[in-house]
């Protein structure tokens, strides 16, 4: 057996061998050779991982050659095993163990049962964007199986990452969703970097009420790396959220410069759901600033987009804030009917914070024009309760003070 010994840092994705550092698909070679076994490992064997599979099957043995030759690591496998199959001879050593190499090793390979889990991660984002909590359950449910079984390649396990993660944050389940995403590793693929972006968004607005500040700081660092990347939904979705907390740390000009950079991204790359969200946020701002004839046309594009693309129905924000803007104008036949349209939506929703909007809301339209059994002094109360319950201070206080003018009133 050769001197020579093979390091696997899974941690770092690099294997190691004396002064030479391999990296990328060559790291996947050597990973999956370790784990091969006394067979070794074929042709077909490398190509049924990432990226591997995208090689051509009578290019791989030519390029396996050219490797071992440039890097001078042919002395770790058995003699003439250069082009076709390839056998370990040299001992590998792993950090920060086998185990974890042969779980970063599940991730890339190009399964067998990638379409059944596409069409299952289709329906579940569906679930979760139409406010069916049922179908998404079931579908987390069976991509957790997946992830036991280590059936999924590094994209696919990406997307029921960020599923899992946005399901958390939308039930408000903030205990479950830190500890996902403290045990997050590192990220140094393009899944993987794609994945942190999209969770330090989805962290930082949920962290919108405890640390602002910390939050934005957050979210403007992963904005700073999406715009060198070329990852521009990613930076759609960031620059939502700093929209969000540049509102919430009273810097509304900011506010408006990233919700409508977040909108018009995010319509270049096709997210019409993130364009109707960051218009409604347009909206809201802009009526923050005093311009109302901006307020409402970004207002009516927003309400267009879910008319005519039938999104939207993840949240109710948007027909919430036609109800708001309709009690400004006195139109109390306008503000009942989004109201309505808003519970609609609300119904299928298990956020305590949109239920807290829609209450707020419908209490407001409801001390106008009063209608039927409603009560304004109930739905405030519940809302002010339903706010506490989602960390949501601020707004907490804001029903608290319309409760008690209400009562002076």
């Amino acid at each position: 057996m050769p001197d020579a010994t093979l390091l696997l840092d899974v941690a770092r994705h690099e294997a190691r061998v004396g002064e030479r550092t391999l990296r990328a698909k060559w790291f996947v070679f050597w990973c999956a050779l370790a784990t091969a076994g006394p067979e070794g490992l074929t042709t077909d064997d490398i190509r049924a991982y990432r990226p591997w599979n995208h090689e051509r099957w009578a290019s791989i043995g030519k390029e396996m050659s050219r490797h071992l030759r440039a890097t001078r690591t042919a002395a770790l496998l058995k003699p003439g095993q250069h082009t076709r199959r390839w056998v370990l001879n040299a001992p590998a050593a792993w950090i920060p163990g086998e185990w974890a190499g042969r779980e970063w090793l599940a991730a890339q390979r190009a399964a067998s049962d990638a379409g059944g889990q596409l069409n299952e991660l289709v329906r579940a984002t569906v679930g979760l964007l139409c406010g069916d909590e049922g179908l998404l359950a079931g579908r987390l449910a069976e991509a957790a199986e997946h992830r036991d079984r280590g059936s999924s390649d590094e994209w696919t396990a990406a997307a029921w990452t960020l599923l899992d993660a946005r399901a958390l944050a939308r039930a408000e389940d903030h205990e479950a969703l830190l500890t996902l995403l403290e045990r997050q590793p590192k990220p140094r693929s393009a899944a993987s970097r794609a994945l942190a972006a999209r969770l330090d968004a989805i962290d930082a607005l949920v962290r919108r009420s405890d640390d602002p500040v910390a939050a934005r700081e957050r979210v403007s660092r992963a904005v700073c790396r999406l715009e060198g990347t070329g990852d521009h939904a990613g930076l759609a979705t960031c620059l939502n959220v700093r929209g969000v907390l540049d509102l919430r740390l009273g810097d509304p000009a900011a506010a408006e410069t990233a919700f409508a950079q977040a909108a018009t991204i995010a319509l270049l790359v096709g997210d019409h759901y993130l364009v109707q969200g960051a218009l409604t946020n347009l909206s809201l701002v802009q009526a923050r600033l005093g311009k109302e004839v901006d307020a409402d046309r970004s207002l009516e594009t927003a309400l267009w987009l879910s008319d005519k693309l039938g999104v939207g129905r993840d949240s109710a924000q948007t027909e919430v804030w036609a109800a708001l803007r309709a009690l400004r104008r006195d139109d109390g036949e306008a503000a009942h009917r989004w109201i309505a349209r808003a519970l609609g939506i609300v119904a299928h929703l298990q956020s305590d914070w949109e239920h807290g909007h829609f209450l707020a809301a419908r209490a407001a339209v409801c001390q106008r024009w009063p209608e039927g059994a409603t009560n304004p002094d109930r739905d405030l109360a519940a809302a002010e309760r339903l706010f506490g319950l989602a960390g949501d201070e601020v707004n907490r206080e804001r029903v608290a003070r319309a409760r008690r003018t209400g009562r002076r009133g």
